[in-house]
């Protein structure tokens, strides 16, 4: 099946527009990819297809999804690649707008797992747009 790009008009509100587009297609919807800029938009058009009845969904990703190769590191990879990160800063300086107080003073050996952690999920956050 080959891509196409329908223009669905400015002179109503996307959202609705897109699910009432997508429920005139609704026999096509298992096979369609639909492309949405955040986690919450995709979440808010399958609501609003499920408001209009029953039908098997289209499959709705953000633009992340492109980025995924199955070739990233594993979380936990991830997740030490910021402890070491962090702990290997030795000039906080330049950070101050994101950590006004020096991170790991006063604090224990394992400070930097949960914060690694914070900043891991910040980022996969990211990615999925949401």
């Amino acid at each position: 099946m080959r891509p196409t790009c329908d223009y669905l008009g400015s002179d109503s509100l996307f959202g609705p527009a897109v699910v009432d587009w997508l429920w005139a297609e609704k026999e096509a919807l298992p096979g369609m990819l639909v492309v949405v800029p955040t986690s919450q938009s995709g979440r808010l058009l399958r609501e609003g297809l499920a408001e209009k009845g029953g039908a098997l969904a289209p499959r709705v990703v953000t633009s992340g999804y492109f980025l995924h190769t199955g070739e990233g590191a594993p979380e936990a990879v991830e997740v030490l690649a910021w402890v070491e990160v962090l702990e290997g800063i030795e000039d906080w300086t330049r950070y101050e707008a994101a950590f006004p107080q020096q991170p790991g003073v006063g604090e224990e050996a394992s400070w930097s797992l949960p914060l690694a952690k914070s900043l891991f999920g910040v980022r996969a956050g990211l990615v999925e747009g949401g």
